[in-house]
């Protein structure tokens, strides 16, 4: 890609991978939304689903020169670590979907 500024190599593959998770995110809330799933219970299911591919794909794409951990652990901390970032993120969808009637009828849009 660009070989002279592989930060910003780096920098461009991270924004990839986020708006993959925000197209997983999406898809799998519609999912859960179509088997009767709950917009908060299906939010929850649609947040690990993208957590989980943006940490795949940052790990083997995006930092795939880093120094390596074994997978579980690195997860396992991934995890602990976006635990505070899920809370603001959660909280910020409950928040739009109770306040924005067109985004409680369309709960994507408050993962948006």
């Amino acid at each position: 890609m660009i070989k002279s500024f592989p930060i910003i190599e780096q920098f461009l593959r991270f924004g990839v991978v986020g708006t993959a998770g925000f197209l997983m995110d999406s898809a799998v809330l519609l999912g859960m939304l179509a088997i009767g799933a709950g917009p908060y219970a299906g939010r929850l299911v649609s947040y690990l689903a993208a957590a989980s591919l943006t940490f795949a794909l940052n790990r083997g794409w995006t930092f795939r020169s880093a120094a390596r951990a074994p997978v579980a652990r690195q997860w396992g901390r991934f995890v602990v670590l976006n635990l505070l970032g899920f809370a603001v993120n959660y909280g910020t969808y409950v928040t739009v979907l109770a306040a924005i009637p067109l985004a409680a009828a369309h709960p994507v849009l408050g993962v948006a």
